[in-house]
């Protein structure tokens, strides 16, 4: 049995992506932790975000999985989507999170410490508390993202195929379901859908649209359209870049104010400024004189320090170095940073995040959930082992 198990992990470890010298014992860290974080779950075999309390596979997470995986394992890279997929609600949405016994896809779903700790913790607009109406869940929307980037790496047009009709679905739930408004700019109706579980725009009610969802929706579109052009579907592809043209315009023409995207609340903007302002460059689509205001922001002092980004500006009094979503450094934030960076036009402020964000990691001895932006040590309520952690340092890390 042992000798079993030394060859798995040898043969593991010999499809690590390779990464330079000084990145080296974190790499094979991360790639160990993903290993171990692999386990059989509604018959498939899934990696979980952490064995420390995060025992299913989660829909953010499972993508940003992907990401790393599809350098090693394009099959396991497919599986945590298909996880997703597999269980995508009549409505097109996709849930929360998969497990053994099911999934998590709405409030009704949630065990009754988290209806406490959201009456606790999140505000409302008129001071009533959250609504007891159950509430879909899910999580930001980049499966089409994650799909694509597979794809680019071991191109399958048989899964591509198998995958465009729920990826449409899902896109077409945001707007149909999740825009109460009805402005065409989507809102996360759910602290839980945006990820972003304790961030301080929460503060300001249970139903918040900060510029992140809208930038990941325009993305999306674009990838639709990736997608249906690589299936031989020009008509489709070009109605998926008109549409990621206008949501980008419509982004743009009611949500920047001349210096910055406004977050809303319950429809009114919130004063708390978080590193999703800064979300639209993700898009590559923004007008030339904002994307430079966003780059100028995101390299002030109030976002740029030695481990950027902190997920609350370091100048705002919400800023707390070690509270989730409320100051620390995420690799996802990074991660999505660096990508619109590149497909900005910034170049060298991408690499040197990057950089920056590689360092970080390297020097803090683990693998977290999140940092302290100020001592670059692990966040005093991180947990360790941490799956998206370990797959996006990979990447980034990835010789290419």
């Amino acid at each position: 049995m042992r000798a079993a198990a030394e060859a798995r992990w040898t043969e593991w470890f010999a499809r690590m992506p390779p990464v330079r010298p000084d990145l080296a014992e974190r790499a094979r860290m991360a790639w160990w932790t993903l290993a171990v974080n692999l386990l059989p779950i509604a018959g498939r075999e899934g990696l979980v975000p952490s064995k420390y309390g995060y025992v299913g596979v989660w829909n953010w997470d499972a993508l940003f999985h992907a990401v790393a995986l599809r350098h090693a394992s394009p099959a396991l890279a497919r599986e945590q989507i298909l996880f997703f997929l597999d269980h995508q609600l009549p409505d097109g949405r996709l849930p929360d999170v998969v497990h053994d016994h099911g999934v998590l896809a709405d409030t009704t779903d949630l065990p009754r410490a988290d209806h406490a700790r959201l009456a606790e913790h999140v505000g409302s607009a008129n001071g009533n508390g959250p609504t007891r109406a159950p509430v879909p869940v899910t999580k930001p929307p980049l499966a089409a993202w994650a799909v694509w980037k597979v794809h680019e790496t071991d191109p399958d047009t048989g899964f591509l195929a198998a995958v465009y009709p729920g990826l449409v679905r899902a896109h077409a739930w945001w707007f149909a379901a999740s825009d109460p408004d009805g402005d065409g700019l989507p809102e996360y109706l759910h602290p839980y859908s945006s990820g972003l579980d304790d961030s301080p725009i929460w503060d300001h009610g249970p139903r918040a649209e900060p510029p992140d969802l809208n930038s990941y929706l325009v993305l999306e579109a674009d990838r639709l359209a990736d997608i249906a052009g690589a299936l031989g579907r020009p008509a489709e592809a070009a109605h998926w870049r008109s549409r990621a043209a206008a949501h980008a315009a419509l982004l743009v023409a009611r949500r920047w104010d001349g210096a910055r995207f406004t977050t809303l609340a319950g429809g009114v903007p919130v004063p708390v400024r978080t590193a999703l302002d800064l979300m639209p460059l993700f898009t590559g689509r923004l007008p030339a004189g904002v994307a430079a205001a966003l780059e100028r922001d995101l390299r002030s002092p109030a976002f740029w320090g030695e481990r950027p980004v902190p997920t609350v500006a370091f100048d705002d009094p919400a800023f707390d170095p070690d509270a989730m979503w409320r100051g620390p450094v995420w690799l996802n934030v990074n991660y999505l940073l660096v990508e619109g960076l590149r497909r900005s036009g910034f170049p060298d402020t991408a690499a040197e995040l990057r950089e920056r964000t590689l360092a970080m990691v390297r020097d803090a001895g683990g693998l977290y959930e999140y940092w302290n932006p100020l001592t670059g040590a692990r966040a005093a309520r991180a947990t360790s082992g941490f799956g998206w952690s370990a797959a996006l340092f990979l990447d980034l890390a990835a010789e290419r």
